[in-house]
Formats: structure tokens, sequence, C-alpha cells
């Protein structure tokens, strides 16, 4: 079965830190940046973007914000729609499985060119998963389901499965299942590609790059896709860390979209008639994991007070100024597998059914202490831990609010001595493939070595379960769905984590700037392909 491979915060933190950098890296270059990277001119599209552009540039290794850049640069077969829960044609014009859903035949768009003008054909698709697979980094366990892929003819790849997977689904991931050009990539090799190049089909090419600061993009005009009038020549993401800039860049017009303002900022801008709002719900959840194995909250029933104690909507309406919605459960609103309020158990604030459970527990009256650790500078984190710290309170608990390096957290929560981890931690999650199976898994099925579990929880049947859901997501989706259901009843039962609110995405634009479509199966990712400068 599915076997993640251990992801850290702490390599991703040391690139972040090495990505700031500014010297300036080789790019498929055809000339110039747009001067000062200002403004959008009339086909020339900025985005202001909390983070660096590029961090790893790598199609077959990148597991961080770079897809922001990456997914306008690279093609995947499939595009995951979910407001339809179906896929949209990408570089695979069809696709078709078997009855087991063990083999699966897609065919390759014919007449799509990779930057460097070379075909994009079957060889082309089955090097670059093979790649991806041999290099076993990031994301490339997607392809775990994957025995052999084959060529049946120019624009036929068949992937032949070890067991039966919605492979529509893992093809239009946002990680690890980007399509890439083997002659530019076996040309140029690795160090090319990590100096901030790419070997992509997709409508932009990287025409600059200064590292951890600014990519500049710009249009392929042999894109399969064609071109339209008022669709961007060019596009520019720059790395603005400080919300008051990025909110500063929209207001002024120096950017025609930000991503994350605080909620304070979004508020201040609802009556600019320049810029447009939109909200709605993500992928997103925040979890507060809780150590089963170790310690008070080895206690079943300590875990069910904390559970009730926790102040969902306190933490939704002051941490995140309303920004987000309670959980209902550990898949996200919007996709699918998510159970609504009333379709199964959840829990909710009730500070005396905390008492209750925890006069059942082993520690009656309280007086212990609980850690609770989280990655420093997330203010939002900060306020929701000091919200709980007070509940905490009224059990006579007290809660050791832990902020750390992103190294440290990490380090903590993956320690193989129980005694050395933390009580609690503070998760955020969103889909690497769109599927429930990645919250489950992440946080509940047993692993070796510890990746994310850091519940530490282990469960023979869930970890059964959430298997065979995944398996029969491919062929029977509402049988997936009802066991995906039983899944999250027993995490009910069991309560290894709080699971606290489903973040909320708010999109801010220029009016101008238009056909941008929000999709959280991407997250903070602008198609700038399907976006236009308004005439006039």
């Amino acid at each position: 079965m599915k076997k993640k491979l251990m992801v850290t915060w702490t390599l991703l933190a040391a690139i972040l830190l090495a990505a700031c950098g500014s010297q300036p890296q080789p790019g498929a270059s055809q000339g110039n940046a747009p001067g000062g990277a200002q403004g959008g001119g009339k086909n020339v599209a900025v985005y202001a973007y909390t983070y660096p552009p590029i961090v790893d540039p790598d199609p077959s290794s990148c597991f961080d914000m770079t897809i922001a850049t990456l997914l306008n640069v690279y093609d995947t077969l499939l595009r995951y729609d979910p407001d339809t829960d179906t896929v949209q044609y990408q570089l695979c014009d069809s696709y078709e499985f078997s009855e087991d859903a063990m083999t699966w035949t897609f065919h390759i768009r014919e007449g799509a060119k990779f930057h460097d003008g070379t075909p994009v054909n079957a060889e082309a698709v089955k090097y670059s998963f093979e790649r991806t697979i041999e290099k076993g980094l990031g994301a490339s366990y997607i392809w775990a389901p994957v025995d052999h892929f084959e060529v049946t003819d120019e624009y036929t790849l068949v992937a032949h499965l070890s067991y039966a997977a919605a492979m529509d689904l893992v093809v239009s991931s946002p990680y690890a299942a980007y399509v890439m050009s083997p002659t530019t990539m076996k040309e140029k090799g690795d160090d090319w590609i990590a100096a901030g190049n790419e070997a992509g089909s997709g409508p932009y090419y990287i025409e600059s790059n200064t590292a951890g600061k600014q990519v500049v993009l710009a249009k392929f005009d042999d894109y399969w896709g064609g071109w339209k009038e008022n669709q961007f020549d060019r596009v520019v993401i720059q790395n603005v860390s400080e919300a008051s800039s990025r909110r500063l860049m929209l207001e002024s017009g120096d950017a025609d979209v930000v991503s994350a303002l605080p909620a304070e900022d979004v508020d201040a801008l609802s009556g600019n008639k320049d810029i447009t709002i939109v909200k709605q719900s993500s992928f997103e959840n925040l979890f507060v994991t809780m150590n089963c194995v170790y310690g008070p909250l080895s206690d079943l029933n300590v875990r069910k007070a904390m559970s009730y104690a926790f102040p969902y909507d306190d933490v939704i309406q002051y941490a995140l100024g309303g920004n987000g919605a309670k959980s209902t459960g550990p898949v996200p609103a919007g996709l699918w597998g998510h159970s609504e309020e009333g379709e199964v158990d959840s829990y909710h604030y009730d500070i005396e059914k905390a008492k209750e459970y925890l006069s059942q527990s082993s520690y009656p009256e309280g007086g212990f202490t609980l850690s609770l650790t989280y990655v420093t500078g997330i203010e939002e984190q900060r306020k929701l831990a000091e919200l709980f710290q007070n509940e905490l309170r009224k059990l006579n608990i007290t809660l050791d609010i832990q902020p750390m390096t992103a190294d440290m957290y990490t380090t903590r929560g993956q320690s193989e001595r129980p005694e050395d981890r933390q009580d609690m931690a503070i998760l955020v999650w969103y889909p690497d493939v769109p599927s429930p199976y990645t919250f489950f898994y992440t946080f509940y099925h047993q692993q070796d070595p510890i990746s994310f579990n850091w519940t530490y929880y282990a469960n023979d049947e869930l970890d059964a379960l959430i298997d065979q859901a995944d398996i029969l997501s491919a062929t029977d989706r509402g049988q997936s769905i009802e066991l995906y259901r039983q899944a999250q009843q027993i995490i009910y039962d069991d309560a290894p984590a709080i699971i606290a609110y489903d973040l909320n995405n708010v999109h801010c634009y220029r009016t101008s700037f238009q056909g941008f479509e929000s999709n959280p199966a991407y997250p903070y990712t602008v198609f700038f392909y399907e976006c236009t400068r308004a005439a006039g």
C-alpha cells in the first residue's frame, strides 16, 4: 500500500533561507524583463506573492510553493475541477481505464511542443514520470500504485498498476505529475534545472529568475492552446513577504493580484471599486495533534476533554478574523469525501462536557501541564494557542505554548523517543492528490519512520479502512466515501487530534484583471493563461 516519503520542514526552511539571495540565475532567456517589474502594463501581469516564486525548480522533486510558477510553465496530463469533481484535459485529450482500475490508458494531445521545440509524445511523458519515480523525492510517492509504464504508439501511454488507484487524480496533482522535455533534461542536466531553468510545455517559459526575489515568465508562442487578444505576454511573480506592501501594491495598481492578505486589510479594501475580493472555501485545514502514546493525552478521556474545551468559534472569529469555518471532520469542505455536520459525529465547544470527561480520566482534577508547539511567526496560530490556553485554565490544565523554528519543530515531532516529543502540535495541510486519503494517511496512518503522524496513533482497523477507501476511489466512489465516513467515526471515537477549522481562501485582485478563477486543488496558483486585461 502507499507509503509516503518523509518530508521535513527543516529542508524547506533551509531552502527558503538559501533562496533569499539576489544572484540572478540563467534561464531560457529571450528578451528582457519589464522595466522594474512594476505595474502590469496592458500585456504584463504582476503577482505579489507571499513566498519566493522559485524555491525548488525541479519538477520531479518540488514540494513547496514554487507550484505558483511551475504550474504556469509545465503542463500535467489532466487538471482537477473541484466545482464538478471531474478532470479537465491538458496534455491528455482522452483516457480510459479497465474495469478493475489496474490499467489506465492516456492518449497524449498531438501537436503539443516543449519550449525547446521538441514534440510532446508518449515517450516524453513516460520519461517524465519515470524520472520522478527514480528520484524518489518530494511527492514522488503519488506514483506508488504504478508497476510500469508502456508506450503502445507515439501518442499512447499505458500505466499498469500493482493495485487499483484513481490515476486520473494522480496525474492531476500539483506535485510530481509534471511533463518535461527529455531532450532538455538530458542535455542540460539536473544542475541546470536546479539553477532556475525549466523544460516545460506550458503557456509560459522562464525568461529571467532572480533567486528568491522575482521570476519573469514570457508567453510561449507555440503553446498548444493558442493565444487570443488581451492575454498576457509576460507575467511577473514577485516575493513580497510583508502583507502591508502587498496591499499597497494592489491599491496603487503595481500588482494585479496578491496572495494572503490579513482580514483587516481585506476589510479595508472592500470598498475600493478598483479591487475585486472573492472569498471561497479552500482544501486547507488546521489540526491540533495530540500525543496518544505518552503523557496525560494517552488517556482517551483527557483527549475528549481537550476536544470539547477547544474554542472553535472564538478561534475562527478572533484568530482568523472570520476567515474560516469549523471543521466537521478530517476532509475539508468542498473536497469529495467531506462529511457535513450531522452525517458523522464531530466535536464542538462545551466546557461542561470537557469537565465531565476529565472527571472520568486518570486526572480528574487536572493539575498537569501540556506543551503545544507551532512554527514561530505565524500570528493566527499564536492567537489560537492563547485562546486555547485560557479555556484549559478552567480545567486546571496549564498549556505551555512553545513557538519554534521550523527545524526544531519538525525534529521534535519526528523524534524516535516518545518522551522527547511534544504533547500537541499545530499542523496545516492541503492535498497532494485531490483525495481524502492524504488527510487520513498523513495524520492517522501508522508510519515508520514518523513523518507527520504526530498523534502517534496506531489503529490497524483504521489503516485497512482508509487504504481500501483509496483503492475504491477509482471504481466505486460512493463506497469509497462510505468507508471514509466510517474512518471519520473512528477518529471521532478515539480523538487523536482536534480538527479545528477549514481555511477560507480570500483572493484580492484588480478589477481590470479578468478571468481569474481560484482552484483550491492548486493553492496560491494563478493560471495566467486563463486571465486577460480588460479592454480600455
